[in-house]
């Protein structure tokens, strides 16, 4: 059959955008305000059709917000050179379809289409009617294999994209032809990225009460703090996982974040919140493992905070650094749990402020680069270019406060009671110093990536200043002959 006899039906979803992009929708519209979490789950129990509408009357997405399977687009412009028409079935807003298909530019013609679970005619009979009615002997049709038996059978040709296992044997056994397009997700590598095993560094820092407590060679103590370090690690994925699919729509405008596993569409929302129910068991599972209760509590309130964090307060002036710099922090704490050892108040009270101090540097990075006073430093974001001047001042207080802590530290009876050679940590003081004073002079220049303690672990002179700190505290720590 010649092409200009038959018609290609395109569904929207499943077809140009992915199956998941109404979880896009409800997490996004989450992201701006977690009260729609109750209305959302209400419309729910009323059926799939009237959520979708539901979420069409309140959440109106421009075309440019919306990832595409690019490959289908590709085969897609192919067919309609070849002279195929096409035309976009879309199962909710007829105007977002609409200017989908115009921004797109390849459809001829959209209609709307009613499920079948719901009243009004089905999938199947305002395909054969829109046939009908422009003279087309046949038509196929291109979805993700979750169309109703009777379009697929009625179909000269269907096109399932990433299909399923239980739904390309579904497809195949009633459609006359079936041809499988692959959307290019890439799992194994898409899943490595979005876990970001590169930030599990920040974990070691479940290790400091065990060096600080001269207890580094107790085996069974640096044990626990292995699964505790790899319970870290889960943690700190789920956060990861968590964050990024919350913000989809904000990293896909991002000139180097749209590349990331949940934005560039790599990576599904469904599976995305699979990989994040299965990172917080195994999180639980391991903590329970060490046999600390206090250590399973804050691991279980850093899941809880992580979350919190990622669909409110960071979203809240200020707090938001007080979340990061207690993150760090609580992760020094649940070292202490995990290892049976003490957490001294100036250990924490020093992490609070170094910790914040960073947290106030990475906000003064993100805000560096933006001309216009009072832009905002990102969808979702608190702050705005004008108050980079403040950030720096709570920054640099901050880092002052972190150096008179340790300075105290230093005078104090604690630190000659532990230490047998004390003196010895009075020369990490200037080095502390030292290193602040980069950092910020960083900020300051506009040289300083967005995260800083990333930056301390990939400069080779900053990596030679905790090498020798570190030196310091263990020569410090042992009695001289």
């Amino acid at each position: 059959m010649d092409n200009s006899q038959r018609v290609l039906f395109v569904d929207f979803e499943g077809g140009v955008v992915p199956t998941d992009y109404w979880a896009q929708l409800i997490l996004r519209q989450i992201r701006k305000d977690t009260r729609w979490l109750w209305q959302f789950f209400c419309w729910s129990l009323q059926g799939k059709s009237v959520l979708r509408q539901r979420l069409w009357n309140c959440i109106r997405l421009g075309p440019i917000d919306i990832t595409f399977h690019e490959q289908v687009l590709d085969f897609l412009r192919a067919q309609r050179s070849s002279g195929m028409p096409l035309v976009l079935a879309s199962h909710a807003d007829h105007e977002q379809a609409l200017a989908v298909a115009n921004y797109l530019g390849i459809f001829d013609n959209v209609i709307d289409v009613v499920d079948s679970e719901s009243s009004g005619q089905p999938f199947v009979e305002t395909i054969t009617r829109y046939c009908r009615q422009h003279n087309y002997a046949g038509y196929d049709y291109l979805g993700n294999g979750h169309a109703c038996a009777s379009v697929c059978e009625r179909a000269d040709q269907v096109y399932a994209v990433s299909p399923g296992r239980v739904e390309l044997r579904e497809t195949q056994n009633a459609a006359q032809s079936v041809s499988v397009l692959r959307n290019g997700r890439q799992k194994v590598g898409s899943v490595i990225k979005a876990l970001r095993p590169c930030q599990w560094i920040k974990n070691v820092l479940i290790f400091v009460p065990l060096l600080l407590g001269h207890a580094i060679e107790d085996f069974d103590r640096f044990r626990a703090l292995l699964v505790a370090f790899v319970a870290f690690c889960c943690c700190a994925s789920f956060a990861y996982v968590t964050n990024d699919m919350f913000d989809v729509a904000v990293d896909r405008s991002h000139p180097h974040k749209r590349h990331r596993p949940f934005a560039s569409g790599k990576l599904s929302i469904h599976a995305g919140i699979l990989l994040a129910l299965t990172l917080a068991i195994l999180a639980t599972l391991l903590s329970l493992a060490t046999g600390s209760l206090g250590f399973t509590i804050c691991l279980l309130v850093y899941l809880l905070a992580t979350t919190a964090y990622s669909i409110w307060l960071r979203r809240l002036f200020l707090i938001d650094v007080a979340v990061l710099s207690a993150f760090y922090t609580l992760r020094i704490i649940a070292g202490g749990y995990a290892s049976d050892m003490a957490v001294s108040g100036w250990l924490i009270a020093f992490s609070v402020f170094l910790f914040g101090s960073l947290a106030f540097a990475k906000r003064s990075a993100e805000l560096q680069g933006l001309a216009a006073p009072h832009a905002d430093v990102s969808r979702g974001r608190a702050y705005r270019a004008d108050h980079l001047s403040l950030l720096k001042k709570l920054g640099r207080g901050t880092a002052a406060a972190s150096v008179i802590v340790f300075w105290l530290y230093l005078g104090g009876d604690a630190a000659r009671e532990l230490y047998p050679n004390g003196w010895l940590l009075w020369l990490i003081l200037p080095i502390l110093c030292l290193w602040l004073l980069r950092l910020w002079w960083l900020v300051e220049s506009g040289s300083l990536s967005d995260d800083p303690l990333m930056y301390a672990i990939k400069d080779r002179g900053s990596l030679a200043l905790v090498i020798v700190s570190a030196i310091l505290v263990i020569t410090a720590a042992t009695p001289f002959s």
